[in-house]
């Protein structure tokens, strides 16, 4: 007989603690740590998995499992305390991590895959087709048995894709595993075909099917795969001791969960090093202010070419604010010089203009009053596709702005589609091609041709793009947000990885701005730490850890309360709620507190005693909820 301790899969954050069933003999083989079994706890059954067991006598009393689910382990050791400390992290539960880090099992899956070693005789590693110094020399000391961590701050003109490729056939064909993380499908898609079939390798993410991301995970945990690459939730890949933990373009948005606890991969992998003692490297060819404060730090050391290739391989950096604009630049948002410059570079392969938005105008604004023109019907802003009309209730015909009566309308936003329009006036006899998120392309041949696309849904082309045009640069710096900066400069800069080495970059955006200058002379761990220092005046992530909470305002003057002797610095509380939102009633005893039912947040910064104000949050959370009071949402270095 034995006993074993059940983290049970609910979203009540008052039952995050394992709880003691009992193991009958017909269970006692497949019962072990780590799989998925089914439980009753307070009349309702839930499923949940076995974190620790204890052989020995059973209390009669003792409720014993309803049944194991499957034997196949699913959750290691290794992998649950990973989820309990990024549970703890971020102020959540275990449940809500089990959920992201486990995928559901699937019946079309055997329970036992094939068993034996990938590779009896690995290969020693070849770095020679690195060419970097820096590069080879952290790789050496990986092959050593060192775990050194590192910032790779990448190298202008060369993709990103091939190279690590051929780090991962390098980890497999030499017996070390290692977990790449990248933004989306399309650039695991990259990296997976520069590998062209290496063994020992799979993917994980949200965007696989169930019985396929469900197989995957148990070769991973079965040591039948040593390489995982996927998206986000590729951070959560059992593998029992990975070698190299390994993230690229970390402040791409697609590294943060969006559901609870909202985890951001970097982070997640930064704690992993951590507990499994792993080689950790943070990619891109942009700094983020996060690596930033850890190379200074020392906590992670920069991986860079030399300054000499830089120079010689960076974009020739350029603005359309420089020149004296004609009349004709003022009916159009490509001037003259961005015309004679892709002119020029289409002589040598396809060249890019990257636009911020889709479609043909998608924003349009009274003439008079410049308020922005929105349908009668469904209140949707109207937009140009080029008649006027909504995209949910289709043309209108006849529009009139309801503040001044005026019919007539003007361009707030230029999309893709008019973009490629006034390209294939402005250079003729040239094949223009748009992709965007409707209608995305992959892969382009080479040769002359103009590439019009959205950020991030840029064609591969063979060897890269003669020159890039970037119309809407200027907007790209008006953006609102905490770190609207560096998306701005990781955009910017990801364009180095696209284009052919000193290819020219043209902004339309002021030279007098730091990101342009940063991209001028390719300094992004410069722009990094200025960002920082901003940062740390505002009391904002990274410089400080922030904890947001919203719930209701009584709720919040309590936490308040509780905080105070933390002495966090508290920026709110504001009132949240819908405009005209109806305070309704709730049921006598389900919620006792009724003085105010309006939802408002307040954000908390602070950096000395940081572990203990998320402690501290995430047991109110608990309180709140065995009280049976409104939910509080609760979110950790939140992005706005």
């Amino acid at each position: 007989m034995a006993v074993v301790a059940v983290a049970v899969e609910s979203p009540l954050p008052h039952l995050d603690r394992t709880f003691d069933y009992g193991v009958t003999a017909e269970q006692a083989e497949s019962a072990q740590v780590g799989v998925r079994v089914r439980v009753r706890l307070a009349g309702t059954q839930y499923d949940g998995f076995v974190l620790e067991r204890r052989d020995g006598p059973v209390d009669p009393g003792l409720s014993g499992l309803e049944r194991v689910l499957s034997p196949v382990v699913v959750l290691p050791r290794e992998l649950a305390r990973l989820c309990r400390a990024v549970a703890d992290h971020y102020a959540g539960s275990l449940s809500d991590v089990l959920r992201l880090a486990v995928p559901r099992r699937h019946s079309g899956v055997p329970a036992e895959l094939p068993s034996g070693p990938l590779d009896p005789s690995p290969a020693p590693l070849d770095w020679s087709s690195w060419g970097d110094a820096p590069v080879s020399g952290f790789l050496e000391s990986l092959q050593a048995g060192n775990r050194p961590r590192a910032a790779w701050l990448a190298t202008p003109g060369r993709p990103f894709a091939p190279a690590l490729a051929t780090l991962v056939a390098a980890l497999s064909r030499a017996g070390l595993s290692a977990i790449v993380v990248l933004p989306d499908r399309r650039d695991v898609d990259r990296v997976l075909t520069s590998l062209a079939g290496e063994s020992g390798v799979v993917t994980l993410g949200g965007e696989l099917g169930p019985a396929e991301r469900y197989r995957n995970h148990i070769a991973a945990c079965s040591g039948q795969a040593r390489i995982v690459i996927g998206t986000r939730s590729a951070v959560f890949a059992p593998l029992p001791a990975p070698d190299l933990l390994l993230i690229w373009d970390d402040t791409d948005e697609n590294h943060v969960e969006q559901r609870a606890p909202y985890y951001r991969a970097r982070d997640v992998l930064a704690i992993r090093s951590h507990l499994q003692s792993s080689a950790f490297v943070v990619g891109g060819y942009s700094c983020s202010a996060q690596a930033a404060q850890w190379l200074a730090s020392g906590y992670l050391r920069p991986l860079q070419a030399s300054a000499q290739r830089i120079r010689s391989d960076r974009p020739a950096v350029g603005s359309t604010h420089d020149v004296q604009h004609t009349v004709a630049d003022s009916v159009t948002r490509i001037p003259r010089v961005a015309v004679e410059t892709l002119n020029r570079a289409l002589e040598f392969g396809p060249v890019l203009v990257q636009v911020g938005r889709r479609g043909y105008v998608p924003l349009v604004a009274c003439e008079n009053c410049r308020a922005l023109a929105r349908c009668a019907t469904c209140d949707s802003p109207l937009q140009m596709t080029p008649v006027l009309g909504c995209p949910t209730c289709g043309p209108v015909p006849l529009w009139a702005c309801p503040s001044c009566g005026e019919s007539r309308t003007r361009s707030v936003a230029v999309g893709a589609k008019r973009t490629a329009e006034d390209l294939g006036r402005l250079i003729p006899s040239t094949p223009v091609v748009v992709s965007t998120a409707d209608h995305p392309v992959s892969q382009l041949p080479a040769g002359r041709r103009i590439v019009v696309a959205t950020a991030g849904l840029e064609p591969d082309v063979p060897g890269g793009y003669a020159a890039a045009f970037l119309p809407d640069a200027g907007a790209d710096l008006q953006r609102s947000g905490v770190r609207a900066r560096e998306e701005t400069v990781r955009r910017w800069f990801s364009l180095g990885g696209l284009l052919r080495p000193a290819a020219p970059l043209l902004l339309a955006a002021p030279t007098q701005e730091p990101s342009y200058s940063a991209l001028l002379r390719w300094a992004p761990r410069w722009i990094a730490e200025r960002e920082l220092a901003e940062r740390e005046e505002l009391c904002l992530p990274p410089a400080y850890r922030t904890v947001t909470v919203e719930a209701q305002a009584s709720e919040i003057e309590e936490l308040l309360e509780q905080v105070g002797p933390l002495a966090p610095r508290v920026l709110g509380p504001i009132d949240v709620s819908e405009p005209g939102e109806q305070v309704t009633q709730t049921p006598e005893g389900l919620f006792p507190d009724h003085r105010d039912r309006h939802r408002t947040r307040v954000v908390l910064a602070v950096r000395p005693r940081q572990d203990e104000l998320i402690a501290l949050v995430r047991e109110q959370v608990r309180l709140h909820a065995a009280r049976r009071d409104s939910p509080m949402r609760v979110v950790v270095d939140a992005l706005e």
